[in-house]
This record gives structure tokens, sequence and C-alpha cells, in this order.
């Protein structure tokens, strides 16, 4: 967390009222509390650091306590604004807490329409690093169990529940040695952090056996909860069937396609790159998804650069997808066959632009912006399709929303692309915004069909009380979307929706256009199970996407007292592997989980095993683009898991 410091009254205020507008969007996150009779309490102490108002590094200690409260059953989703009004309470520390509690949530898997949390903080603090310890003692919370008075730790949750990096960790280790802890626990991967007294790296598990403390690495929630709580959160169960035959004879058949029709395009291009052919690549050719569009400003112009030239990435991941084929693995042969498919369709999309060069601006970019159009039709076409699935059994519910997260999530940048088309000034900016707007296309014409059409052979046991799973379902949805909301607020109350940042005001642009959609108005959804479904596949994507965005927030450091403290962004390489690491070891846990309770985890041993492919570079040239996508498709595969198993946990009461 940042440091206590002194913070304008106009300042307090204005953060204090989006805290309060970001709870009444919901209210504090509530769970099913292990002893009706009473309530449990439990007191974190928050490692924080920051700038005095005379410019030095202060660290120090601020309890929280966390309060699991029986709710009125007739007032489900009460609002709690004690903690939110306390002094201080900055819209980062709204952030944290919900995403602590909407996390302690998923992990117990319990009803969230039962009871709340309270959070309480009675300083002037703002900042994200507690939000792992946060989310131990809302689980501790929830459970009935106390934390250890000597122990501590810091670092951000992460929407697998994984622990992700944050700074200042050496002035946070001699806060804890001053207030007498004897452990601290930090994010896996640092181990080595820089002191921002001295702005030089230290060896933090050196510098605490100097001052008597031991310094722990974790990565995960669970893992920190049985240190802090000495009890294991997890049981260890037996590994997991094998993904269903079906998933992978479709993955099979899907990959064959993608490979003929990335072919078909480097053979009608081959005149052009034969001419044009000058022995490199270029951002054009290069496999990329839409999770992070090009710099326009930056680009090249398609005269300038040798994008018609032959590259070697499609040819290589093309004769990877073969090779995948060949040895019988067609989750990594989908991935390289769908990279490939897209990389070459950019190509067409430089060959088409090539050919116009001397058209007009203004009329390309009405052709782009019909194109836009057209393609937002068909996608909401889809999507509405898709959502009217039949579901019949507990498996298929989780996997529906996250099948359209894929087209919301075209969606999203469908209207990137309508916003930037408003203000064109050249040829290159507009060749890039025409190869994002086919990266869209392609993902919601591949992925969300392909997550479809597997959803026909997922689940083992029916439903048995469908309107009772929907609603258990929907009060998920309202948690995550809380959530969504409170990161948002905290990324507009910096300004960041005016960043210099593209990376950063696409995701506020991207998660602010999803917090708009309403399925109930936008289509006339037929089914039980069709409505739920489409909120929950807004919901998932605004989660990750706000998640990740907190996480990049100030990857600058700061410079001024009233700034939060830095973080290190996950789009960082070093820090994208250790989180692949922690969401593959999470992942596998969850599917050995669902096992165990006799449900069908194939949709989840899907999207993790192809999250993991593109996070570990499994594929040809991986790009640092590719492997933040791949750890983005294990926090996705982590949170349909949580939810299939709440949603079994209320089935087998029913």
């Amino acid at each position: 967390m940042a440091s206590r410091k002194t913070i304008s009254h106009k300042r307090l205020i204005r953060w204090s009222a989006l805290a309060v507008v970001a709870a009444l969007l919901l209210g504090i996150a509530t769970f099913e509390i292990s002893n009706r009779n009473g309530n449990h309490r439990v007191t974190v102490q928050a490692l924080w650091y920051g700038t005095s108002s005379e410019g030095q590094v202060v660290s120090g200690v601020t309890p929280v306590e966390i309060t699991a409260v029986a709710d009125d059953p007739d007032t489900p989703l009460a609002v709690d604004l004690r903690g939110l009004q306390a002094e201080g309470a900055g819209p980062m520390w709204t952030a944290a807490t919900s995403v602590a509690a909407v996390q302690a949530v998923l992990e117990s898997g319990i009803d969230p329409r039962i009871g709340q949390l309270q959070y309480s903080l009675n300083e002037e603090i703002d900042g994200p690093s507690a939000g792992a310890l946060m989310t131990v003692g809302s689980l501790a919370a929830i459970a009935g169990v106390a934390i250890s008075d000597s122990i501590t730790m810091t670092g951000t949750v992460l929407p697998d529940g994984s622990v992700g990096g944050v700074a200042g960790i050496p002035a946070k280790i001699r806060a804890a040695a001053e207030a007498g802890f004897t452990q601290v626990l930090i994010p896996i991967g640092s181990e080595v952090s820089v002191d921002p007294s001295t702005k030089l790296a230290v060896d933090t598990i050196d510098q605490g056996k100097s001052l008597g403390v031991t310094v722990t690495p974790v990565r995960s929630i669970p893992e920190a909860y049985s240190i802090l709580t000495g009890k294991a959160l997890e049981k260890s169960v037996a590994a997991p069937r094998p993904i269903d035959s079906g998933i992978l004879q479709l993955l099979s058949t899907r990959s064959e396609g993608l490979i003929l029709s990335a072919q078909a395009v480097q053979d009608s291009l081959q005149p052009a790159l034969g001419s044009e052919s000058s022995g490199s690549e270029s951002d054009t050719t290069t496999p990329a998804t839409a999770a992070e569009p090009p710099a326009l400003a930056e680009s090249p112009s398609v005269a300038e650069s040798p994008a018609l030239a032959e590259s070697p990435s499609v040819a290589e991941l093309i004769d990877a997808a073969e090779t995948a084929l060949a040895q019988k693995d067609p989750v990594l042969a989908f991935a390289a066959a769908a990279e490939a498919s897209l990389a070459a369709r950019r190509q067409t999309v430089s060959a088409t632009f090539a050919a116009q060069r001397d058209t007009p601006l203004v009329e390309l970019t009405a052709q782009v912006a019909i194109e836009a159009e057209e393609s937002r039709v068909l996608i909401n076409a889809e999507i509405r399709r898709t959502a009217e699935f039949p579901v019949t059994k507990i498996a298929q519910l989780p996997a529906l929303g996250a099948t359209l997260a894929w087209g919301d999530f075209a969606l999203s940048s469908i209207n990137i692309v309508q916003d930037r088309l408003q203000a064109v000034d050249t040829f290159a900016e507009l060749v890039e915004i025409a190869q994002f707007l086919e990266v869209a296309q392609f993902e919601a014409e591949t992925y969300m069909t392909a997550d479809a059409e597997a959803l026909q052979y997922l689940g083992i046991r029916p439903m048995s009380d469908t309107k009772a799973t929907v609603g258990l379902l929907n009060a998920y949805v309202d948690l995550l979307n809380y959530a969504a909301t409170s990161n948002r607020i905290y990324a507009e109350s910096l300004g960041l929706d005016n960043s210099s940042s593209p990376y950063l005001t696409d995701l506020i642009s991207e998660s602010a256009s999803q917090a708009t959609i309403d399925a109930s108005k936008t289509f006339k959804l037929r089914g039980p199970t069709a409505q739920v479904s489409r909120r929950l596949g807004v919901a998932m994507l605004s989660f990750v996407e706000t998640t990740q965005l907190v996480n990049n927030l100030t990857a600058q450091a700061s410079t001024t007292g009233d700034d939060p403290p830095n973080l290190l962004p996950i789009k960082d390489p070093e820090q994208v592997q250790s989180e692949a690491e922690a969401a593959n070891q999470i992942a596998k846990g969850q599917v050995r989980k669902i096992h165990a309770a006799d449900l069908d985890p194939s949709a989840i041993q899907w999207h993790s095993q192809w999250g993991a492919d593109l996070a570990f570079g499994r594929l040809p040239q991986t790009s640092d683009e590719q492997k933040l996508h791949g750890v983005v498709f294990q926090w996705f595969a982590v949170l349909q898991s949580r939810l299939l198993v709440a949603l079994n946990g209320l089935d087998v009461k029913n």
C-alpha cells in the first residue's frame, strides 16, 4: 500500500466520493459465513511505503480490519460503507478491497448472496499492494480462522488468484522488521527489488536475514493462505481425465482448415512477395492478437515497409501446426495454425492497401468504416446465436460465458477502430487500423466459434435446478462487475483515460465500452441461460482487463507524494514469465479439483494449455505480446473453473 501522507481536503473529498460511487454500484462482496450465529473478524497488517512531504522515503505497517458479517436474507447484497468512508480511503483502496473480496468469494466458492465483508481503515492511506494480503484475510474471515500475528505480506492479487509484483519491497521489509514481524511473504520473482531509498537493486532474502526477517516468495493466494493461517486451502487430488475426444477432434479439424487458409494466402500473394522481397520481416507479418493494438504513430508506411516480404513466421507457424498434428497435440496445433492464419490475413490487408496506394485517403477511410460496421452487425448476430445455446449441464454455463467474451472483446476492438477512424491523418495509420480490425474479425470468427462448437462436448451431469443456478451466477456477475467498476474508477481518478500510453488508454477504452453493454437492451435473448451467459462474458472480460489495467497503471516511479507507489507492469517480459508459471500451477490445481468433483474439466484444460503454449513460447518466434496474451488466456481458464466449482456446490445442495 502507499504511504500515509498529507492529502489535500479537496482531493480527499474527491477520493471518498469516488469510493462511495463504486460501492453503491453493488456493495461490498458477500459470502456464506461458516458460523451463521455470529461475525468473525481478522486484522491484517498491511505494509506500505511512499514519499513524505519532505521528499524522504518512508514506510510502515497499517492494520486493516476485515469482518465477515451474517446478512439479512431479505436484503442480500447489502452495502457497507463503514470502511469506504474512513478518512483517507482513496479509489485505489476501494479497488484493492473490491478485487480482494471478489477473489475470496471465487476462491472459497460460496454463495455470495447471504453475507457481506466489511473492511475498516482509519488512516490516510491508499495503494494496491496489500491486495493479496486482504484476499487472504477475507478468506480467513469467511472460514473463521486466525491470521498469524508474526507474518505479513505484500503483493497484488491477479485474476487467477496469483500474487502480482509490487515495488518498494526493501522499504517494506524494513518496516516489517521494525514492527516486530519475523516473516514477510513477497511475490515470487521479486527476490531482487529496487530499494526506493537508494535506487539500488537489493537481494530481499539476504536483506531479510540481516534484519532477522524470513522473506518467503509465494506464487498464489492458496500458498500464502497456508503460511499465514497454518491451514491448507486446497487438498491434493488425483490427476484428471484427458480433454474430451470430441474437443480434440474439432481442434484438429479446425487446425487443418486454418493451415489451408494461411497457405492459400501465401500462394495468392506470391507474385507480390517475390517482387517486393527484402528477406526481412515487418510488424505487419508478425503474428499478433488484439489485446494491444499497434502503435499507430510509430508505424512505417506500406511503401517503406517490407510488409509483403516472404514471412518466415507464417511458414514456420504452418510447419509447427503440421508437426503438432502429427504428434497428436491438437491444442498446440490450433494455436500455431490460428496464429499463422491471422498473420496471413494481416498480409492480405497490407497487399490490398498497397494496391490502392493512389486512392484518396478519405475514400479508403470510408471503406474501412463500412467494413467495421458490417463486422459489428455480424459479430452481434453470432453473439446472439451463441448465447442462446441450450445449456443443460453445469460445465457448459461458465464455458458459454467465456465463449461470449471473445465476441465482446471483438466489439470493444471495433469501438476503438471506429473512434480512430474519426481522425486518420496518414495512409500508414489507416493500414494499421485496418489490420487491427482484421484481428478483431478473426478472433470472433475463429476463437468464439471454436469455443461455441466445443460446448456440445462439455458436461457429465445435468443441472438439477436451472433457475437456482442462474440466480447464483447472476450474483457472481454482479461481483465481477463491481470489482471492474472500482478498478476503472481508480484509473480515471488518475487521469489515465488521457494517458500518453496507448496500451493503458486502449485498456480503459475497451473496459469502458464493455461496461455499457446491456444484454437485455441489446438483444432479445431467448432461453433461461442466454442473458446471464451474455452478462457473464462481459463481466469476465471487464474484470480481467481492468485488473490488468490496475497492475500497469504506475509503471514509472512516483514523482510526488500524492502518487501511488509504482507497480511492476505485468507486460514486462520477466514478470509475464513469472505470472505464466503461477497461472499454470493454479490452473492445474483447479483442473484436479474439478475432476475430483466428478465434473468435466475439458474446457479449462484446453484453455489453460492453449495459454501455456503461448506464454511459455512454444510457438516459433513467439513475441512478448503473445506471451502476455497466453497469461490472459490462463486467467480466463481459472475464472471459468472457479465459477464451475461454485455452481456445482449449489447444484449438489439441490
